[in-house]
C-alpha cells in the first residue's frame, strides 16, 4: 500500500509540474505575443518571405524545386529582446523546404536544375586520361569550371590529375561500360579517398533501370543530361540553350577547337557556368 501510494503521489506530482509548465509557457507566448517588438516582427515579416517551389515530377524524371524562406518570429525576438527594441537588422530568417524536393526523390532522374536559375552545368562522360587532361586544361585557360564522369578503370592513373584540380567535380561513370554494383562501389570509394568529398552522381543518357536502383539505395542522384551532344557544339548550343541546362559533351574530338567558343557564348548570354552540386541546389 506504501508504495502504490508513493507511485499515486509521483504521478500526482509530474501531472502538477506539467500542468505548470504549460500555463507559464502559455502565459509567456501571451507576454510575448502582445511585446510591441513581436508586433513589428510581424508586421515586417512579408517582406522577407520567399515562397519555396516543388521539384516538377515528369514520369521518371525530375527537375529541381527551390528552398523558400520566412522570417523564424522566435529567433527574431529573442536577438531583439537581448538588444532592447525592435531592430530589423537583427531579424533571422529559415529556409523552407518545398514539399516535393530532390531530396526525397532518388528514383528519378534528374534532367535540369530549377528553371529559375540562369546557370548551365557542362558535363564530361571521361574514358581516357588524356582526355581530362585536354578538358582540365582549356577549361582553366578559360576561367572555368565542369563536372566530370570518370570511367572507374582511370582513376589510379588519374589520381594526381584529379589531387591537383580540385575546383572541378569528379563523379563515377561507369567501369568499362558496365554497372556491376561491386565494381561500381569499389569506384566510388577509391575517388572518395582521392577527393576527399563523398559521391553525389551517377551519369546516364538514357534510361538504365539497374543503374538507377543502385543509386537509390546508395542515396546518389541520377543524372540525365537535358542536352547530350556529340557534333557541332556550338551550333547545338546556340539553337538549344535554356536556363539550368545539363550539357553533356560526350565526343572529344570536336571539343577542343569548340569549347573555348562555347564558353565564350554562355557567357555572353549571361548564363553562369556551375558545378551540378550548384545547379541543382534547392
Amino acid at each position: 500500500m506504501i508504495y502504490l501510494e508513493k507511485i499515486k503521489l509521483t504521478i500526482i506530482g509530474i501531472i502538477i509540474i506539467s500542468i505548470s509548465f504549460y500555463l507559464t509557457n502559455t502565459n509567456l507566448n501571451k507576454l510575448m505575443e502582445n511585446d510591441p517588438i513581436m508586433k513589428e516582427i510581424k508586421k515586417k515579416e512579408e517582406k522577407y518571405e520567399i515562397k519555396s517551389i516543388d521539384a516538377e515530377i515528369i514520369g521518371n524524371t525530375i527537375i529541381s524545386g527551390k528552398k523558400g524562406r520566412k522570417v523564424d518570429e522566435k529567433k527574431s525576438y529573442s536577438k531583439m529582446k537581448k538588444y532592447g527594441t525592435y531592430n530589423e537588422a537583427l531579424t533571422e530568417v529559415k529556409s523552407i523546404k518545398p514539399v516535393i524536393s530532390i531530396e526525397d526523390n532518388y528514383d528519378k532522374y534528374i534532367i535540369k536544375g530549377n528553371e529559375e536559375k540562369r546557370q548551365i552545368s557542362i558535363v564530361f562522360p571521361i574514358n581516357e586520361k588524356e582526355q581530362l587532361e585536354s578538358l582540365i586544361s582549356i577549361l582553366k585557360s578559360k576561367n572555368t569550371i565542369a563536372t566530370f564522369f570518370i570511367d572507374g578503370t582511370l582513376l589510379e592513373r588519374s589520381a594526381l590529375i584529379i589531387k591537383n584540380n580540385p575546383e572541378f567535380e569528379y563523379e563515377i561513370l561507369n567501369y568499362q561500360n558496365t554497372y556491376k554494383e561491386s565494381l561500381l562501389k569499389t569506384s566510388m570509394s577509391y575517388l572518395e579517398t582521392i577527393t576527399k568529398k563523398r559521391s553525389s552522381f551517377c551519369y546516364t543518357q538514357k534510361d538504365n533501370d539497374k543503374l538507377l536502383e543502385f543509386c537509390k539505395k546508395s542515396s546518389l542522384h541520377t543524372i540525365k543530361p537535358t542536352l547530350s551532344i556529340k557534333k557541332e557544339l556550338y551550333k547545338t548550343i546556340k539553337q538549344k540553350i535554356s536556363n539550368a541546362m545539363i550539357i553533356s559533351i560526350t565526343d572529344n574530338k570536336y571539343t577542343e577547337k569548340e569549347l573555348p567558343m562555347i564558353i565564350d557564348y554562355i557567357e555572353k548570354k549571361n548564363f553562369s557556368i556551375v558545378l551540378l552540386e550548384e545547379l541543382i541546389k534547392e
